[in-house]
């Protein structure tokens, strides 16, 4: 049977990668920078007053944090960014999926889909990776 699980609480174990033996963090785990201090497929949710969600809360995470750190979590939503890969590797990534990085050029895309370089927001993606 299927059931909905309920949130994990947050759970502030490291930052800047240290201590080390935390990295990757888990679900509903922070201090996190980028996706690549996640683990597997958990992207690093990621507030801050540029994006004017400090304080907002983490999908799939239950808690109060209104400190801005960013946790790890489950992509929130399709459009969300997210780094799954790099200069080919993984490629079982490839070929990448709307809002999904990291492309280098057009050929790192899935179908019609071009790669984007940005310094800030990406068209149509919520959130930075």
């Amino acid at each position: 049977e299927c059931v909905t699980l309920p949130p994990l609480p947050l759970q502030k174990v490291g930052n800047n990668g240290n201590p080390s033996n935390m990295f990757p963090l888990g679900p509903c785990q922070g201090d996190c920078d980028n996706d690549n201090e996640c683990q597997g497929a958990l992207v690093c949710f990621t507030r801050s007053e540029e994006e004017g969600n400090i304080g907002a809360s983490i999908p799939g995470c239950s808690g109060d944090d209104a400190s801005g750190d960013n946790f790890c979590t489950v992509r929130p939503w399709d459009t969300y960014l997210a780094s799954l890969a790099n200069h080919g590797e993984p490629q079982d990534a490839f070929p990448l999926k709307e809002c999904e990085g990291d492309c280098n050029n057009n050929s790192d895309c899935d179908g019609d889909l071009i790669c984007f370089k940005r310094n800030k927001n990406t068209p149509g993606g919520g959130g930075f990776a």
